[in-house]
């Protein structure tokens, strides 16, 4: 067991004594001053993955009442490993059932239903715009551009006077 995987088992053990009834004494030392109780553990769970550790202890925190033995954190590892291989058996199955270049186009038909109906209903909301508005860029016009400044320093003077009235500065 690499040290990832020891310190996912210590993890592991320590939320599932937290938790769980009847936990070992994960504190009584062994002559080299390590837990008697995690090298236990580290020794029969060798081979296991630190993902591995922490998906048996979560599905222990789940499904066990009392602390888990080395043996049930082993099932769970096997469950663990079935459920990924189905996994990725399935999704082998399911790259195989489409293989490249046999993918039919989509008929006229439909394509010619989808066109028609987008004419008729409009593009999709995200397509549209909520209103009109104008880009975020300076107008081209010269006079508009003119108008949006004036209007601009209007409304700096207007926000001045307010601001001297109320003795805001």
């Amino acid at each position: 067991m690499n040290d990832c995987a020891k310190q996912e088992l210590i993890l592991g053990l320590l939320t599932m004594a937290k938790v769980l009834r009847q936990p070992p004494d994960l504190a009584e030392a062994g002559a080299d001053g390590t837990s008697i109780v995690v090298e236990i553990y580290a020794v029969a769970l060798a081979g296991v993955t630190g993902e591995e550790v922490r998906a048996a202890a979560a599905r222990a925190l789940r499904s066990s009442t009392f602390f888990p033995t080395p043996a049930e954190l082993l099932d769970h590892v096997r469950e663990y490993r079935r459920a990924a291989r189905a996994l990725t058996e399935g999704r082998g199955a399911t790259l195989r059932a489409l293989p490249p270049g046999q993918v039919s186009p989509v008929p006229q038909e439909l394509r010619a239903l989808i066109e028609e109906t987008t004419k008729r209903l409009g593009p999709p909301p995200s397509v549209q715009k909520a209103w009109p508005s104008r880009p975020l860029t300076a107008p081209a016009d010269p006079e508009e551009r003119a108008r949006l400044r004036a209007r601009q320093r209007e409304s700096l003077v207007r926000l001045d006077e307010w601001k001297r009235e109320k003795g805001l500065g």
